[in-house]
C-alpha cells in the first residue's frame, strides 16, 4: 500500500489534516508545472513539509544553478534537491566545474541530477579512475554524454568491462 509507505517514510505526514495535504501538493503542483508531484512524494515524501517561503527560495537557488534548464524536470527527477542545502548544492557544482572545466557543470547534473547527493570527492575518485582506465581519451566527452557513469565504482564496474573491449579488440 503506498499511502502506508508514504506514511511509514514520512511519520509526520499523519499529524496533518487532510485539508493541510491537499494544499500541500496543491502548492506543489502550482511551482511545478507539469510534474508528477505523486511520483516526487513516493521519491520524497517529506517534502510536504517544505513551508512555502522555503520552496519559493530553495527552487530560486536552483534555477540560478541551472539557468538553461527545466528546473521543475529536475525537480521531480530528484526531489531531495528540495531538502538540500542551496550552499552545498552549489558548491558541489562549483567544486564538479573544476574538475572538468571544458564542460557545463549545470549540464551534467541536468541529465543526472542524482550526482548531486553524492560527496565531491567520491565523484573526483571517480573521475581519476576515468582518467586512468580511458587514458587519451577526452572524458568531459565520455561525461557529457553518459554522466551516470560517475555513479558506479568505476574500477570495480566499469575496470573489468574496459578491460575485456581492449582485449577484444587487439588484432
Amino acid at each position: 500500500n503506498t499511502a502506508a509507505w508514504l506514511a511509514a517514510r514520512a511519520p509526520t505526514i499523519l499529524a496533518y489534516k487532510p485539508s493541510l495535504i491537499e494544499a500541500k501538493v496543491a502548492l506543489l503542483e502550482s511551482y511545478l508545472i507539469g510534474v508528477n508531484v505523486t511520483r516526487m512524494l513516493h521519491r520524497q515524501p517529506t517534502i510536504l513539509g517544505i513551508a512555502e517561503d522555503t520552496l519559493a527560495y530553495k527552487l530560486s537557488v536552483l534555477v540560478a544553478l541551472f539557468p538553461s534548464g527545466n528546473v521543475a524536470r529536475i525537480v521531480e527527477r530528484q526531489p531531495s534537491l528540495l531538502s538540500a542545502s542551496p550552499e552545498n548544492l552549489a558548491f558541489k557544482m562549483e567544486y564538479f566545474q573544476r574538475l572538468l572545466p571544458d564542460i557545463s557543470a549545470a549540464s551534467v547534473f541536468e541529465r543526472a541530477p542524482s550526482l548531486l547527493s553524492y560527496d565531491p570527492l567520491t565523484l573526483d575518485m571517480n573521475l581519476e579512475s576515468l582518467f586512468v582506465l580511458l587514458p587519451g581519451v577526452n572524458i568531459s566527452k565520455v561525461v557529457i554524454r553518459q554522466p551516470t557513469l560517475l555513479q558506479l565504482d568505476v574500477e570495480e564496474n566499469l575496470g573489468p568491462k574496459i578491460r575485456l573491449l581492449r582485449h577484444l579488440t587487439k588484432t
